[in-house]
């Protein structure tokens, strides 16, 4: 059974973002079910291979100018083409007939999408799933505020097909519930989980002695200040250095179309007397990442899921969160994992404190109930039920 795997965005071996490395690992948890998965997303049509995955890049013949500019289907590529100078309607319209060309060069009994936005306007005589990775913020920074607000209307029109698809789904029971409501259509609440596999080390934190006050934290999200809290956590950096703790912050997610990021951060530590406590760099692997540090820390205003802390969570990592919705219903409960007040700068240098200072690992019965709830095969399971469903 083929089963085609869709994003918007292109994929490339030294940087996948995190809805790129769902769709990975998804894919390769269906492989070990029998599945034949490959995925189809934006590139100078090439066609490669990730992890065992077959990675098709397609462009339809129109964009191959423009995506040569700008070097990839990142943000300014979206917004030339779907955001800027179209209403809404025009711009998801022009989307979908995107998507649906790159699609319609394969061969496959499923289609998988992965976005409410890219589907609005899809069309298929084989079945569709869609899983949308963005929340309403989400996706107001990437098309404009009101844009959320407008996609729930334009899903009830006569003419869109998003009520059509066979099943919606979110990565977090929380969306699930919300955007049922919204959207009046059934949504599911699949979460994402960790590969186990990939994430199957249990690596506790290296305690320091009494003497010993140093301290690597990491923050392993893209470069988006605004909505990942790199702000929030340049300030408890500051709070930390005057407690007297020898830190190295790191932030990861460096890319070629972020560098601007990157100096205004500098900027900013600069201005705060961090700048030597700071180090932004990209890992071509997220595990080399984790295991460069003590604790890792996840300062974001809003998230639709939060797969970053969950494999950190996975390995035994004590983690600091924000007490949004989404972290509370992953982590909360679990004996390594510290909430601070979100936004609160002092809060959450408080927390990092305290799971410094925490000199007991968390309980084997925690890790064992929270790699069971989040394992991906659960995940891929519960997929492959809506796969088989539907072509039945």
């Amino acid at each position: 059974m083929d089963i085609c795997l869709h994003t918007f965005w292109d994929i490339t071996h030294d940087f996948i973002g995190g809805t790129e490395r769902f769709i990975i690992e998804l894919s390769k948890e269906l492989s070990t079910l029998g599945y034949r998965p490959f995925i189809v997303c934006s590139g100078n049509n090439v066609q490669t291979n990730i992890q065992g995955i077959p990675v098709f890049g397609v462009l339809p013949p129109q964009y191959i100018d423009s995506f040569s500019f700008f070097g990839e289907a990142k943000l300014g590529f979206l917004n030339e083409h779907f955001v800027h100078k179209k209403s809404y309607m025009e711009g998801l319209k022009a989307l979908s007939n995107y998507v649906q060309y790159q699609v319609s060069q394969f061969e496959s009994d499923v289609i998988h999408l992965n976005s409410f936005a890219s589907s609005m306007f899809f069309s298929s005589n084989k079945p569709v799933i869609v899983t949308n990775h963005e929340n309403e913020l989400e996706s107001d920074n990437l098309w404009g505020k009101g844009f959320f607000n407008e996609l729930i209307k334009i899903s009830k029109r006569e003419d869109s097909f998003f009520t059509k698809h066979y099943a919606l789904a979110v990565p977090s029971k929380f969306y699930a519930r919300e955007y049922s409501e919204l959207f009046e259509v059934p949504i599911h609440g699949i979460n994402i989980g960790v590969n186990l596999s990939t994430f199957g080390k249990i690596n506790f934190i290296n305690h320091k002695s009494n003497q010993d006050r140093s301290l690597r934290v990491l923050l392993p999200s893209r470069l988006d200040p605004k909505q990942k809290g790199h702000d929030i956590a340049l300030r408890a950096c500051r709070k930390l250095v005057r407690k007297g703790i020898d830190v190295k912050m790191i932030f990861s997610g460096v890319r070629r179309d972020n560098q601007g990021t990157v100096d205004v951060l500098r900027e900013k530590a600069g201005y705060l007397g961090i700048l030597e406590n700071i180090v932004i760099k990209s890992f071509a692997e997220i595990q080399c990442a984790y295991n460069e540090v003590d604790i890792i820390i996840s300062p974001e205003r809003y998230c639709s899921y939060g797969l970053s802390i969950s494999e950190a969570l996975a390995i035994g990592k004590p983690t600091v969160l924000s007490d949004i919705p989404t972290y509370l219903e992953i982590a909360k409960g679990y004996s390594h994992a510290y909430f601070f007040e979100s936004g609160c700068s002092s809060s959450l240098a408080e927390k990092i404190m305290e799971a410094f200072e925490n000199s007991s690992k968390p309980s084997n019965i925690d890790l064992i109930k929270f790699r069971s709830k989040f394992d991906l095969r659960e995940c891929a399971r519960q997929y492959s039920a809506l796969y088989l469903n539907s072509v039945e």
